[in-house]
């Protein structure tokens, strides 16, 4: 099989789309709603092998909340190509929602509680995910005091992004690219730089690129205050890129002369946990510190001015 398969989305934003019905979902001091915790797992596994993952549902409301369990397989490329929750029940054993097993389909959560959950998962020995990935729902109902049930028809998906190795203990390998790194003006007049850059995950698992831009001055000297890339910790999928706008802000270095000249920015980003996969560019601009020339530009004409006065004064008074 291939070595590496991955992964799923940024969760909160299926979580965002599944929880508008609950107003509480984020507070117990709402009158309904409840939170499941965590809204996604990464895992590692090699075919064959099984493990366990723990949730958390707590109940925000003041009535008994039954909440049920159920699997299912997560359609990634409707997620990414139509933004579409496309959430898909089979039998077929290579589908990877049936690779999630739990002991009871229902629990029931009392007013204001906090109720754990254990799922297996257990990864085929011939395990394919191709475009789909393992999905845990909860469907919560409301119990009445007089016995009667309110069904919450929203469902609540938490995700579960799979690597799949064929040797224990390895990463996934990752590949990426930046396709564009750049100042948005070459020729800087304030103390402040602005950089654009654009990172496309271009392998076969899910990452969380990381990265930092290091500035060098006219001198070659590396300046700190580095900004960092993806400081939301944010995943990207297959084939999914990320754009970002990162600021830097000159500091002047204490010297006669204020910051000027050339200067050189180097963009590394990092896509696999241990930091070996490292994608590179680097761009130049111009440190032009305009009210620094004027306000020294206007001394020297003061001055000038000044010995110009002091020897007409001279000349025509002494």
């Amino acid at each position: 099989m291939k070595k590496t398969i991955g992964s799923i989305i940024v969760a909160t934003i299926l979580i965002g789309i599944s929880l508008v019905f609950l107003k509480g979902s984020t507070s117990a001091d709402e009158d309904n709603g409840i939170t499941v915790t965590p809204v996604q797992y990464e895992l590692t596994m090699t075919p064959g092998e099984q493990k366990e993952i723990t949730g958390k549902i707590r109940n925000n409301t003041d009535e008994k909340i039954t909440v049920a369990i159920e699997f299912a397989s997560l359609n990634v490329e409707a997620l990414i190509k139509e933004d579409r929750l496309q959430l898909e029940d089979s039998d077929d054993p290579k589908s990877p929602g049936t690779w999630l097993s739990i002991n009871t389909s229902k629990v029931l959560v009392q007013p204001g509680k906090e109720r754990k959950v254990s799922v297996g998962i257990q990864i085929p020995e011939d395990a394919e995910l191709k475009g789909f990935y393992p999905a845990i729902i909860y469907q919560p109902e409301i119990i009445k005091g007089s016995g009667g049930k309110v069904e919450i028809s929203e469902k609540i998906v938490s995700l579960v992004l799979l690597n799949v190795t064929e040797v224990k203990g390895e990463y996934a390998i990752s590949s990426g690219r930046i396709n564009m790194f750049s100042s948005l003006k070459s020729l800087v007049f304030t103390p402040q730089v602005t950089f654009s850059a654009n990172f496309e995950n271009t392998g076969q698992t899910y990452i969380h690129p990381r990265g930092r831009i290091h500035i060098y001055d006219r001198g070659g000297m590396h300046l700190s205050d580095t900004p960092t890339v993806n400081d939301e910790y944010r995943i990207l999928m297959q084939g999914q890129d990320l754009g970002e706008e990162l600021i830097w802000n000159i500091k002047d270095t204490g010297g006669i002369l204020p910051p000027f000249g050339k200067y050189r920015a180097v963009l590394e980003i990092y896509h696999n946990p241990d930091q070996k996969e490292v994608s590179r560019a680097e761009t130049t601009f111009y440190v032009v510190p305009l009210w620094s020339i004027l306000i020294l530009l206007g001394i020297v004409l003061f001055v000038i001015g000044m010995f110009f006065i002091g020897r007409y004064l001279k000349r025509n008074y002494l």
